[in-house]
């Protein structure tokens, strides 16, 4: 026969810990990240994929040849005759492929989007820049701007401290 000690902890509502509370808020938040990230991949997948093949083929040809090959095709793409995909779109599936892609490096990625852009009939401009800092060894960086907002290569380089040389 049970004790009235035990009916009363049963009619004793659950009360979840804030510990406890706190992990399934934080859960709960990963799966909607996840979920909106899914949405979100398969609503651009097309365009990831034509991203992802593009830097590998202008990988390949850039460790083939070098970058003036791919420059003459930009310049004859015709663009698409519909609306267009937003610059800032095709950089972000730029961004997310490029880590797919062994030594997809600032030119490669650049090149990429500059084909992308001329494909969609968008306007943008390849900058090589350089720089020498005392004691430490020649580099140069490929960045992409259209007007005066870069579109890719300036977020993981102080693009300030290089001297631009060419625009592409």
């Amino acid at each position: 026969k049970p004790s009235m000690s035990s009916v009363r902890v049963a009619l004793t509502p659950y009360k979840r810990s804030s510990r406890l509370s706190r992990m399934q808020d934080s859960l709960s938040g990963a799966i909607d990240r996840i979920a909106r990230w899914g949405r979100l991949i398969r609503r651009h997948h097309l365009l990831l994929l034509k991203a992802l093949v593009l830097l590998v083929a202008i990988r390949l040809t850039l460790t083939l040849r070098s970058y003036r090959p791919v420059l003459a095709r930009i310049k004859r793409i015709s663009p698409r005759r519909d609306i267009g995909i937003p610059l800032p779109l095709l950089a972000w599936a730029v961004e997310r492929t490029a880590p797919l892609v062994p030594n997809a490096s600032c030119l490669t990625q650049a090149l990429t989007l500059r084909y992308l852009a001329a494909r969609e009939g968008q306007e943008c401009t390849i900058r090589i820049g350089v720089r020498q800092e005392r004691g430490k060894a020649f580099e140069a960086h490929a960045w992409v701007i259209a007007g005066d907002a870069v579109m890719i290569g300036g977020q993981e380089e102080r693009i300030e401290d290089f001297t631009p040389i060419v625009d592409l």
